[in-house]
């Protein structure tokens, strides 16, 4: 069988970082030759392509459905791919959490409302997916349907960049955080340490936010990290130093390859102590902590072309 085409479905107006993924996945099929559009959704709506992702070699075109075409969804509106009857649907696992709702905010009962209310309006189930094409942003997505008997490919995603930042600018000692990502443990960690400065990340310009991560020294991430989050390798590749936890994503050291030292248990009883002593020294001491980043860097530069290996590895699939 001859594939033609592919259409990567994503929500319309949406610049968030999964939304990147998408528009980075069909740049690098129509890189690699292929024939890739995007399909912004509600489908019945007209959008263009955000300005934010002019980067990318990839226009939009409307919905289709033939024997020649394959379908990319994000794992967030599964449920587009039964408009689906004569091609070929895949999935794109951007992250695991964000489809069973296993947030921070939510609680037990609020996670199980949603994601089963979902199902009537967005998500399939599982086992309604079995027949799919399954691609993996990360790892941890990986290692959860390792089990499952479905056919996948991982492919990843990466952090884009023209041109390498030049880190000559004299870093404030401040320590960054996103009060999305687990933020009862950051306001923990700020009241356990007064001297420290910390700074949220929230309702800055790209352009500031950009010219903060520069300027400071330490991210920390205590997040549930549903797949490979863009801002902790963004400021690892600027020249920072990351701390996470241990949950998600953060739980391997394929997607978040970090030392040990800079990955810590947020249930250990020790967690607040050891905490503030890793601040402090790599505050006092943060060029060694900064080379200490330094294999992780490396893998965040060759992930464009890591991901294009990937890509191509997927699409070779449907060649004769």
């Amino acid at each position: 069988m001859n594939i033609k085409s592919f259409l990567i479905h994503a929500p319309g107006n949406a610049i968030a970082g999964g939304c990147e993924s998408l528009h980075q996945l069909g740049d690098a099929i129509n890189r690699l030759g292929g024939d890739a559009s995007m399909c912004y959704y509600p489908h019945d709506k007209s959008f263009t392509k955000p300005d934010k992702f002019s980067r990318y070699n990839i226009q939009s075109s409307t919905f289709k459905d033939s024997l020649n075409v394959v379908h990319v969804f994000p794992e967030i509106y599964t449920k587009l791919s039964q408009k689906v009857s004569k091609g070929t649907s895949c999935i794109f696992w951007l992250s695991i959490d964000n489809y069973y709702f296993k947030k921070d905010h939510f609680n037990p009962f609020e996670r199980y409302k949603k994601y089963y209310g979902s199902l009537l309006t967005a998500r399939l189930p599982i086992f309604r997916m079995k027949n799919m094409i399954h691609l993996m942003q990360s790892e941890y997505a990986a290692l959860h349907f390792k089990n499952k008997n479905l056919k996948q490919f991982y492919i990843g995603d990466y952090v884009y960049f023209d041109e390498l930042y030049n880190d000559s600018l004299i870093r404030e000692d401040k320590i960054l955080y996103n009060p999305a990502k687990g933020l009862h443990i950051s306001e923990k960690l700020i009241e356990n340490n007064p001297d420290l400065k910390f700074l949220p990340l929230k309702g800055y310009e790209e352009g500031e936010l950009k010219n903060i991560m520069r300027s400071s020294k330490i991210y920390i991430d205590f997040g549930n990290h549903p797949g490979r989050d863009r801002l902790p390798r963004e400021f690892v590749l600027d020249g920072g130093v990351l701390i996470s936890g241990l949950r998600g994503s953060a739980k391997n050291d394929k997607d978040i390859p970090l030392p040990k030292r800079y990955k810590l248990d947020a249930n250990k009883k020790s967690f607040s102590s050891n905490m503030g002593d890793l601040l402090r020294d790599i505050l006092n001491n943060f060029q060694t902590a900064q080379n200490h980043m330094g294999e992780y860097r490396k893998i965040i530069i060759n992930d464009k072309e890591k991901h294009l290996e990937m890509v191509k590895r997927f699409i070779s699939n449907f060649k004769n």
